[in-house]
């Protein structure tokens, strides 16, 4: 839930114009606690009554990983570590992808650059600095573009669309 918050944060605070998205310790996101998720979603399934906290969780998830209610603001992703389940459609939902060489992923096509382990933070503030220095409005329009059905919804074209766009912007 925490997550879902901070984006709420993001979208609502105007003179945030750039977010970064990393994980802590060995991991970008191994995606949800299964053990919690599946026995509640179940129990929903079924027609029985969770705690609150668990309805709060599940409904929070899809706004957590970026599937709904996406910032319309450039997201940049710095992942150090492991990135599966509900963290690939997460990295999926973000704008420029920075790994560490150390990286693991599920879709590893995704990335737009991999740099070692020990700079991937700092390199993706250098792109995050970047792109806060473009014109709110015209990234809004931008990203507006990229995330409406404006790009086919085929997988491989998408990804490699991104990446032709990413490329640009990070010319120097």
């Amino acid at each position: 839930m925490a997550l879902a918050k901070a984006w709420q944060i993001v979208i609502q605070d105007d003179k945030i114009r750039v977010a970064v998205l990393t994980g802590s310790g060995d991991a970008f996101c191994a995606g949800m606690d299964q053990k919690k998720t599946i026995p509640a979603g179940r129990r929903v399934a079924r027609g029985e009554r969770i705690s609150d906290e668990e309805f709060a969780g599940l409904k929070a998830a899809p706004k957590a990983t970026l599937q709904v209610d996406r910032p319309l603001k450039p997201i940049v992703a710095a992942v150090n570590g492991h990135c599966r389940g509900q963290g690939t459609d997460m990295l999926l939902a973000t704008d420029y992808r920075i790994a560490g060489d150390s990286g693991s992923f599920a879709l590893e096509e995704v990335v737009n650059e991999v740099v070692e382990a020990n700079s991937v933070h700092s390199r993706a503030l250098e792109v995050a600095e970047r792109l806060a220095g473009f014109d709110p409005r015209v990234v809004t329009a931008i990203l507006k573009a990229l995330w409406s059905n404006a790009f086919p919804t085929d997988l491989e074209d998408s990804v490699r669309r991104s990446h032709k766009i990413g490329d640009e912007i990070m010319r120097e």
